[in-house]
């Protein structure tokens, strides 16, 4: 029987390994499910019914939901919210003339994002079509954008409305499900100074990858609904950076113990040898999302570069030993090579490996200096040879 000592004991322990577990899987989206603040809401826009969100510039985004509006076949082809009371709706992508077709919105983190850490942010997106009024796009999106100040979209949109970031984070391939919400899964290195979380299309028509998944002839609008957005601090990749292999060597690749998953060869070991350069990927089960982390295996020049210059040569037009030229066991990257007489008078310069010397046929016999400088790859940096070599001539 357990004292009552030792069950309090127990009771605090759990306590303190669940709330470990949900400080750690904490969602940094505040109302990241979208949910109305009242039911129905007081308000008419979106910054009264699901606040702290608000409309981003030139946006008119859409909230659906039990406590709003359900929707129609025309409006969100009477797609529920995938989970709680609500869920919102933009559009994408397309274009009317000039102007893109786009709207966004912008939320509140609950904390500044910490330098040097990674993040996991999560989204689930179901694309709407209404073939009637050309929506028929599934696009690689919607874009995730990280902001300083809210105010940070309305400082880069031009007048045609097509905000467009380095920074936007969107998935690889295009998301066409119709039949159900497809999670979006993307990693990001905070600098430190992120506290709120866009959510639209930042990129140009031209740079995104547009499929048709409706009538006509060609991807004309694309509009998504969008539902519960997280944002949460992950582990450092267990696999990155790029490896530098030498021909005939081995590496070995290896993730934590433990850590069950799958190589893109179908291996589940948890080290990997590979004896050739190419693209190593493992994907595992991390928290709410599948996580694919890779390396780059590189092949490298590891044999040091030999040269040869012969010190003397017969300039004499017989076809034999006429021009004097260095050669190399490996093509230079950077190059120099500088003639002299026994003046130091320069004579000849070149850039080009390829290039020899010979002195006009006036020169009588005479010894010169050759001023060699070039770099080359070795262990996938530069190295530098430098080299002087007397040259002879002989008529």
């Amino acid at each position: 029987m357990y004292t009552a000592t030792v069950m309090f004991r127990i009771f605090t322990l759990l306590f303190l390994l669940c709330s470990s577990a949900g400080l750690s899987a904490q969602n940094l989206v505040i109302n990241g499910g979208f949910e109305p603040a009242d039911c129905p809401p007081t308000g008419t826009t979106i910054n009264d019914i699901i606040p702290p969100w608000r409309q981003g510039p030139f946006s008119s985004a859409d909230h659906f939901g039990p406590c709003t509006f359900i929707g129609s076949p025309t409006t969100n082809n009477n797609v529920p919210p995938r989970s709680g009371d609500g869920n919102v709706g933009m559009y994408t992508y397309g274009n009317f003339g000039s102007t893109y077709n786009r709207e966004n919105l912008i939320g509140e983190l609950s904390t500044t994002l910490r330098t040097g850490q990674f993040y996991r942010v999560s989204y689930w997106v179901h694309p709407v079509v209404v073939n009637a009024v050309g929506i028929n796009a599934a696009i690689n999106g919607p874009d995730i954008l990280f902001l300083e100040s809210p105010f940070d979209l309305q400082a880069i949109t031009p007048t045609d409305y097509g905000i467009s970031s380095d920074s936007a984070l969107y998935p690889a391939d295009a998301i066409i499900d119709r039949d159900g919400w497809t999670q979006v899964c993307l990693n990001f290195y905070a600098s430190g100074f992120e506290r709120y979380i866009a959510i639209g299309t930042f990129r140009k028509d031209e740079q995104i990858n547009a499929e048709l998944i409706g009538t006509g002839p060609a991807p004309d609008l694309g509009y998504y609904l969008i539902d519960d957005v997280v944002v949460e601090p992950i582990d450092p990749p267990v696999l990155g950076g790029t490896y530098k292999w030498c021909p005939g060597d081995e590496i070995t690749l290896s993730v934590p113990e433990g850590l069950n998953g799958v190589w893109e060869d179908g291996t589940t070991a948890i080290t990997r040898v590979v004896d050739e350069p190419g693209t190593y990927s493992y994907g595992y089960q991390d928290g709410i999302c599948y996580r694919t982390n890779s390396v780059d295996v590189i092949e490298v020049n590891c044999e040091t570069c030999s040269v040869y210059a012969p010190n003397a040569f017969t300039p004499n037009g017989d076809g034999l030993n006429d021009t004097w030229k260095p050669e190399f066991e490996c093509p230079p990257i950077e190059y120099r090579l500088e003639v002299f007489d026994r003046l130091g008078n320069l004579v000849f310069l070149t850039h080009n490996p390829d290039e020899g010397w010979s002195p006009p046929s006036g020169e009588h016999e005479e010894t010169y200096v050759a001023h060699l400088v070039f770099t080359y790859e070795l262990y996938g940096d530069r190295d530098l040879i430098e080299e002087k070599h007397i040259i002879n001539v002989l008529r």
